[in-house]
């Protein structure tokens, strides 16, 4: 995905769900679905802040975790289909690490 100007790719679609870390907003089908996490005083992240993604199938959740405080689930009823955590970034020499932390799997 690629597009002109600041725009969050992640959520602008029906096949993708994302958290915009500058708003705290969560996004789905290209609109605004609530505001993340759900607190007074949402964090401002800092670089070099560790954010975790959890995606349960089991479950059909998506999570996130800063750091080892865990934030919430910000989407449920997630579709039974082979989803895939993508980061997007709009800065300049942004780096980003994933890091499959579940069990091993087959194939």
């Amino acid at each position: 995905m690629q597009c002109q100007g600041y725009v969050a790719l992640l959520g602008s679609d029906d096949q993708s769900w994302g958290w915009n870390l500058v708003d705290n907003n969560l996004l789905h089908n290209g609109e605004v679905n609530g505001s993340f996490p759900q607190c007074n005083n949402a964090p401002k992240y800092q670089i070099g802040e560790r954010i975790r993604v959890i995606l349960d199938m089991e479950d059909k959740t998506l999570a996130f975790e800063r750091g080892y405080e865990f934030l919430g689930v910000a989407f449920r009823g997630l579709p039974k289909a082979c989803l895939y955590p993508a980061v997007s970034a709009v800065y300049g020499n942004t780096e980003v690490t994933l890091v499959y932390l579940g069990k091993p799997l087959d194939g």
